[in-house]
């Protein structure tokens, strides 16, 4: 069940997309952890990623996860492939790094988090704008209480990609907008808030994009915290243009407030004081796959859990179950 203190953490990686080469490339850079294996179904791509970070390539994820090469897997497959691999590599007792979403319906996250308890394997969630620079500093300064106690949180999320893949926008792959992105704007306002989403009203837009069934391509989501604050979440994704995108938060509480601008800026004033915090470079990623590796060594839950993922998708569900009805959802904590 994975590398002990000093062994290098040998990973496999399901799905050699974007985000795939990305964990591999990051990987390459990182001491005590090592790409083994990538399996995709593209048989130029997984060539190019196998000649690229020196490691086996594989057609499926069941071959991979079967093999005996890794401790480890990342599973950066199409959303609706997720709880098969993570339960099946858990099975084989791998630790999981799943890209968000953690899975498409409760049943299949709950298989998820019994089948990595039977194993004691670790599984964490990809919620990677937790290791934003500017996103943890916003979390010390809540947690710390200098802008009081929080009244309102918004956050919105725009984006574009031409030549993404087509399951993106294919509901029955578990694409749309709210799988796709929405998850974590649920999760880093859970998370910054330190208080779950209680109740949701939610609006849906949906186009069929690259010849497949409508799927929402932007969500407009009113939210209330347990602790009695309330925001929104607002998203969309779309295939007309190449664009750089927008992933702007703010906060207020009754002693402050703080804008995000991710991957490039917070701004923040209170009561004592104000200030604007950039950054030229920011190894989330980075942040994120050390995380995941410290815990494996370490024997103990990663920073973001399955928990938080299924949490993340409770959200997500209601907000669909919303759109669909026009009322507010309740979601129990």
């Amino acid at each position: 069940m994975g590398a002990a203190t000093g062994e290098v953490i040998r990973l496999g990686i399901a799905g050699g997309g974007i985000m795939g080469e990305r964990i591999a490339a990051t990987v390459a850079r990182l001491d005590g952890i090592e790409v083994r294996a990538i399996a995709d179904a593209n048989p130029a791509q997984r060539e190019r990623l196998g000649q690229a970070f020196g490691c086996s390539a594989v057609a499926t994820w069941e071959e991979l996860v079967a093999g005996g090469e890794v401790d480890a897997v990342y599973v950066g497959l199409p959303n609706h492939l997720h709880a098969a691999a993570a339960c099946a590599a858990a099975e084989a007792g791998l630790h999981v790094l799943i890209d968000k979403p953690l899975c498409e319906t409760l049943a299949e996250g709950e298989r998820i988090l019994a089948a990595v308890e039977r194993a004691g394997v670790r599984l964490m969630v990809g919620f990677s704008h937790r290791f934003h620079v500017e996103l943890t500093t916003a979390k010390r300064m809540l947690a710390a209480g200098e802008l009081g106690a929080p009244v309102l949180a918004t956050d919105i999320i725009v984006d574009s990609a031409p030549d993404g893949p087509d399951w993106y926008w294919d509901r029955a792959a578990g694409g749309g907008v709210v799988q796709l992105q929405m998850h974590h704007s649920f999760d880093r306002l859970a998370w910054l808030l330190d208080s779950p989403i209680v109740r949701v009203q939610a609006s849906v837009h949906e186009r069929a994009l690259r010849g497949a069934e409508p799927a929402d391509v932007a969500a407009a989501v009113t939210l209330t915290f347990a602790n009695g604050a309330v925001g929104t979440s607002a998203a969309s994704f779309v295939t007309g243009y190449d664009g750089d995108g927008i992933v702007e938060l703010a906060i207020q509480g009754t002693h402050g407030h703080v804008r995000i601008e991710t991957w490039r800026s917070i701004e923040a004033q209170t009561a004592r004081s104000a200030f604007d915090q950039h950054q030229r470079r920011d190894d989330w990623l980075g942040a994120e796959v050390a995380e995941f590796a410290a815990a494996i060594r370490e024997r103990r839950e990663p920073s973001v859990t399955g928990r938080d993922g299924l949490r993340a998708l409770r959200v997500a569900l209601a907000a669909f179950e919303s759109a669909r009805t026009g009322r507010a959802v309740d979601i129990t904590p």
